[in-house]
């Protein structure tokens, strides 16, 4: 019983139709040829495509200003884009995909953005007074 068990389960475990098509709706363009994806693929995939440069741009624009407005900014979009990093719209979808290999761990990601949210909080809390 125990060898058919694990046939079973290594049969389930090899790549499917079912599988591709998953890959190809979370991350098209990704072919297993490339290798499984890492958090810090998931990192450089997001710093470039996902928009987090243009949020650590308006972090070091925010600071370099001291302008609250654009800190709060930064602050409001970084909540709306770790959203579904937290919550996906599909769970099952994008833990077949991490199972695929073409999603990694989102934790470094949520963790890049909880580190602008919390740079954007203190620039907004620690604004320096003016001297007259």
């Amino acid at each position: 019983m125990g060898s058919v068990r694990r046939q079973l389960i290594a049969f389930s475990l090899m790549a499917s139709p079912a599988m591709a098509e998953v890959c190809e709706k979370q991350r098209p363009g990704w072919s297993p040829a490339d290798g499984p994806a890492t958090m810090v693929t998931e990192l450089v995939q997001f710093l470039v495509w996902g928009g987090g440069g243009l949020i650590l741009l308006g972090l070091v624009l925010g600071l370099y200003f001291r302008k609250t407005i654009i800190l709060n900014a930064v602050m409001l979009v970084t909540l709306i884009m770790a959203v579904p990093y937290i919550w996906p719209l599909d769970p099952s979808t994008r833990q077949l995909a991490m199972t695929e290999g073409c999603i990694g761990a989102p934790t470094l990601v949520l963790a890049v953005l909880g580190l602008v949210w919390m740079a954007c909080l203190a620039g907004t809390l620690l604004k320096r007074k003016e001297v007259k």
